[in-house]
Parts: C-alpha cells; structure tokens; sequence
C-alpha cells in the first residue's frame, strides 16, 4: 500500500529519479495502478502539445513569433519598410557598417536582416553595408 503512494506522488510530481526507483521497487500488484497513472500523465502529456500547437497557430495568425519578435518580411510588409528606413536612416548617418552593428544599433534581430539589407535600397561594399548608389542621387 505504501507503494502505491510513493508511485502516485512520484509520478505525478514529475520526478523522474524518484519514479524509477519506486518502479524498480515496485511489486506485481503494484503494476495495474502505474499503468493507470503512466496513461494518465500520457494524456496530460498530448492535451499540452495540443494547447501549444494552438498557441502556436494564433501567435502565428496574429504575427508574433514564439520568442516574442514580430514577423516581418512578407508576412509583415509594414514593419518590413519601416525596417528598412530605420537602417537607411542610421546607414545615411554613419555611413557603411556590417550586418552586425546594424542588429545591435537598430534593435533589428540578426536573422531579420539579410532579406532587408537584399533590398534595392542597400548593397555591399568592402567597409561593410551602404545605401545603393541609385538610392543616394534621389
């Protein structure tokens, strides 16, 4: 009996250590009442990627990544421009820097800036990214 209580708490505390030695432990009898909790713990387990696939999907649909940035690019065409005039401001200012000190400058993720700095706005030059030569005569 006191088996099945050591089992129960283990396994629904998440203690993985515990439960194994509880299971090593454990009797013939106590096999029917593991294999109840084992499903149980198991249904938790899919009901919770359920709900994480739907948070998922409506962060998604509401354009917010999982790490809290929000979606530019294609999905997002407004933060996109307002993207790239931030790093045409900052380029007409400084002049040429590379993608890095542009991120840490702009607050724009690294992995965001490839597909704007490929823009027609910008190009790449020895000293690091500029504003195009077709942009600077407008």
């Amino acid at each position: 009996m006191a088996k099945k209580r050591v089992a129960s708490k283990a396994a629904t505390q998440g203690e993985g250590g515990d439960l194994v030695a509880m299971l090593k432990r454990a009797g013939a009898a106590d096999l029917p009442r593991l294999d109840e909790e084992i499903t149980a713990l198991d249904e938790q387990i899919e009901q919770l990627k359920n709900e994480r696939s739907a948070l998922v999907h409506a962060k998604k649909l509401i354009g917010i990544r999982l790490h809290g940035s929000p979606i530019g690019g294609k999905r997002n065409p407004k933060l996109a421009a307002e993207r790239r005039e931030t790093i045409y401001e900052l380029l007409s200012k400084l002049g040429p820097l590379h993608a890095g000190a542009i991120a840490e400058q702009t607050g724009i993720p690294k992995g965001s800036l490839t597909g704007l700095l490929k823009h027609e706005w910008f190009e790449r030059e020895i000293d690091g990214w500029t504003i195009a030569k077709t942009r600077k005569g407008q």
